[in-house]
Order: C-alpha cells, then sequence, then structure tokens
C-alpha cells in the first residue's frame, strides 16, 4: 500500500517535468533578440580589482569594464526609502562590518559607509546607468526577501522598469526569485529574462528540500518561460538542465568562472560567462 502511494506522489512531479520541458521551446524566438548580449563576456559585479582599490559593485568597477568593453553583471536592492541601489549581499557586514541590512536602511544611511576599505560608497543604479549609457551591455540581478508571502519583489520590479524608460542601451534581467521573472513576462515581455540557479544544498545553502527539488530542476520555468537559464556551472550536471539545453538550445549563462581554460570550454559548449579573477590579461594592457 505504502509503495502505491509513494509511486502516486511521482506523477505530479513528472507531469510538472514534462510540462516544464514542453514549455521551454522558444516560442519566443526572434520576438526577443538576444543578438547583442551573446556578443560579450561579463564581468562578475564589474570589473572590480581588489589589489588596486576598485571594490565590487562599485562606478570605478563598472568604468573599468566599459573601458575594457566587458558586458557587465550587478545586483540591484530596494532601499526602506524606495531608492534603486548596486549591492550584492542582504546586508553590509562583508562590506564594511556594518549590521545594516540594505533593505531596511535609507540610501543616507548606507552611502554614509565606505566599502571593501575604499573610499568608494553605494552606488544608485541610476548612477550605472549613466555612467555605462549603453556602451556595453547590463545583466541586472534582482535581489529579493525570501518571504513568499511579501508582495516587495513587485516593488523592486516596477521601480527598476522606471528607471530603464528611455534607456536605450542594451540589458536583460535575471533573478532567482521565480515571481521576478513572472513579472516581468507580464508587464515588460521585451526584456530578455533569465532564470538564475544553482542545486542549493550542494553549495550548503539553507533551503527547503521541496524548494531546492522544485527550483533547481527548473520546474518553475513553465510558468515563467524565461529566455536564458543562468547557472551555477558546477551544477550544470543536472538531468532537467541537461534535457532543456539538448531539446531546445536555450541559451546558457555559467557563474562565477574564475579559470580562463574553463570559460573557454564552456563557451565552446555554447554558454556565456560570467567572470571574476582570470582577468590578469586585462590588467597588463593598463
Amino acid at each position: 500500500m505504502r509503495k502505491k502511494w509513494k509511486y502516486r506522489l511521482w506523477i505530479p512531479v513528472v507531469a510538472l517535468g514534462l510540462m516544464n520541458i514542453l514549455a521551454m521551446k522558444p516560442a519566443r524566438k526572434g520576438r526577443v533578440s538576444m543578438d547583442v548580449i551573446q556578443e560579450y563576456d561579463y564581468a562578475h559585479r564589474g570589473l572590480y580589482n581588489v589589489r588596486e582599490g576598485i571594490a565590487e559593485n562599485t562606478l570605478p568597477a563598472f568604468q573599468r569594464a566599459v573601458d575594457k568593453n566587458c558586458g557587465i553583471e550587478l545586483d540591484i536592492h530596494l532601499t526602506r526609502d524606495g531608492e534603486l541601489v548596486v549591492f550584492h549581499d542582504d546586508n553590509l557586514v562583508r562590506a564594511c562590518d556594518s549590521s545594516l541590512k540594505v533593505d531596511e536602511s535609507t540610501l543616507k544611511e548606507l552611502q554614509s559607509h565606505t566599502l571593501f576599505d575604499t573610499d568608494q560608497t553605494m552606488p544608485l543604479f541610476s548612477e550605472v546607468l549613466s555612467l555605462v549609457d549603453g556602451k556595453v551591455p547590463l545583466l541586472i540581478e534582482l535581489k529579493t526577501d525570501n518571504n513568499v508571502m511579501s508582495k516587495r519583489y513587485m516593488k523592486v520590479c516596477q521601480k527598476l522598469k522606471e528607471e530603464l524608460e528611455g534607456y536605450n542601451g542594451t540589458y536583460a534581467i535575471q533573478s532567482f526569485d521565480p515571481r521576478v521573472l513572472w513579472w516581468f513576462r507580464q508587464n515588460c515581455p521585451e526584456v530578455p529574462r533569465g532564470q538564475l540557479m544553482e542545486h542549493f544544498r550542494r553549495h550548503g545553502t539553507k533551503v527547503v528540500p521541496i524548494y531546492d527539488f522544485f527550483a533547481s530542476h527548473l520546474l518553475f520555468n513553465f510558468i515563467t518561460q524565461p529566455d536564458f537559464i543562468s547557472y551555477q556551472y558546477m551544477d550544470r550536471d543536472r538531468l532537467a538542465f541537461r534535457v532543456i539545453k539538448g531539446l531546445y538550445g536555450v541559451q546558457e549563462f555559467s557563474w562565477t568562472v574564475r579559470d580562463e581554460e574553463l570559460a573557454d570550454f564552456l563557451k565552446k559548449e555554447g554558454s556565456l560567462v560570467i567572470f571574476e579573477g582570470y582577468n590578469n590579461k586585462l590588467d597588463e594592457e593598463e
């Protein structure tokens, strides 16, 4: 009797998996262009250089990426007073040993701290847009909270939409949060959107096991219909990802790649690369 119930429990999972695979058929092909995006490698949090005092996700890191003609991957949060800032972590502990949480702090509070032992502060997203000015593509990761009942993610999406209005450069959005992709599917279908993913528990990230299973096997894709999959390169062995890419040739981004030979291999596999730490050749050119 128990075996029968065990097998019955797998029926909806298998059905959802089949729906997911069918939904990844590139129906949007020709309507959302990835051509310019596919021409670049992407500097993770900008082309920062700790040795030279250029901190991640700061204006000098983004200027350096523009100067070297690298695409830019960056992260955005919404502050308590409704400003879009560029920063990766949820708090300032790693950046400057402060307990401030980005989403619970004002812009003034956040910019009162300098980052990673430099004189640089957390930039506004609007400042980054002015600096980049369409010279290289942007890969914008939206950071949201883990509360599935919260609708704060909608405020982040709406604010980003407003700030990108009138911007003439090339950009795409990505997020771990499927709700973000769903929002952009409904409100900005012309914007290329990507599902960020990894095998959470493999890397020690504490998430509910059922969510890890559904998310890492891309079982939300039939709802979000992403244009690309941005996958932790060490997790490319996941069966769902291999099936989807094999059947439909869905564009892959690989993150975060810290070895030039690995980057070359991944690019031969058809992946776009989000890189950091192997920019010696770029340093030598300066």
